[in-house]
C-alpha cells in the first residue's frame, strides 16, 4: 500500500489499530450490503472512529477498499504458503496441486464475500484492482509451481498453466457467487465437517476437473 493508491500506511501502533479497525468495519458492513450503499459515516461509526482519523489515512472510500484488496491477497498468499505435510518440490501429483488450490481459493472466497463482490463491481472502472489481482495470481503461481510432478515442462511453462488455470477457477466462482446467492449453502460447502460426503464430493471435484481442463488451454 502506498499514497499513490490514496492510501497512508500507519506509521505508529495507535495508527495502525484505527486502519485496522476501518477496515474490519467496512468488510463487516461489506457482508451486509453493498459497496455503493456503505458510506463513510457509517464505517466511521461501526469502528468506533470519526471521519478525520478516516480521511488521515485514506483519500476515499474507494481507497479503502484498495486497502481491503491488499488485506485479502496477503492473507491468500500466506495461506498458499503454507505447504501440505508431505509436500515436496517436483513430487506432487497435478491432482493434489489442483485440490490444494481449489481447497484455499473456495475458503477464501467463503471468507470474503462481500469484499470480493465490491472488488468485482470496482474492476468496471478502475484496471488497479484487475492489476492486483492478475499479480496475485501470478505469485500464487510461482508459489505452487516448484511442487508440480510434470516432467517435460519448464518451471516458466508450469507456472504460466496454473496461473491460467487458477484465473478461470476465480471466474467460475466468482460468477458462482453473482448469479446463486452467495456461496454460504451446499452448493460451495466444500470441507468435510461442513457437509457430508454426498454433498462435498461432487461440487469439489467438478470444482478440480475445471482447474484441471484449464491447465492446457
Amino acid at each position: 500500500m502506498s499514497e499513490s493508491s490514496g492510501v497512508r500506511p500507519p506509521l505508529q501502533d495507535r495508527s495502525q489499530k484505527t486502519f485496522v479497525a476501518l477496515l474490519d468495519a467496512a468488510e463487516e458492513l461489506l457482508d451486509e450490503r453493498l459497496f455503493s450503499d456503505v458510506s463513510v459515516q457509517e464505517i466511521v461509526d461501526r469502528a468506533g472512529s470519526s471521519a478525520g482519523a478516516f480521511y488521515g489515512r485514506f483519500s476515499s472510500k474507494h481507497a479503502l477498499l484498495l486497502a481491503l484488496q491488499d488485506r485479502l491477497h496477503a492473507v491468500m498468499e500466506a495461506g498458499v504458503r503454507e505447504v501440505p505435510d508431505g509436500w515436496v518440490e517436483g513430487g506432487v501429483s497435478i491432482e493434489l496441486v489442483a485440490g490444494s488450490y481449489v481447497d484455499k481459493l473456495t475458503a477464501y472466497h467463503r471468507s470474503s464475500q462481500g469484499v470480493i463482490r465490491a472488488l468485482m463491481t470496482g474492476a468496471q472502472t478502475d484496471t488497479t484492482i484487475i492489476e492486483k489481482s492478475m499479480g496475485l495470481h501470478n505469485r500464487v503461481a510461482e508459489i505452487t509451481a516448484p511442487y508440480w510432478d510434470a516432467p517435460g515442462r519448464s518451471l516458466q511453462e508450469k507456472s504460466d498453466a496454473i496461473e491460467a488455470a487458477g484465473t478461470v477457477l476465480i471466474g467460475v466462482l466468482n460468477q458462482r457467487m453473482l448469479y446463486s446467492g452467495g456461496m454460504s449453502g451446499d452448493s460451495l460447502t466444500l470441507t468435510p465437517d461442513e457437509a457430508s460426503p454426498a454433498e462435498e464430493t461432487p461440487t469439489r471435484d467438478r470444482l478440480v476437473d475445471i482447474f484441471l481442463a484449464a491447465l492446457d488451454l
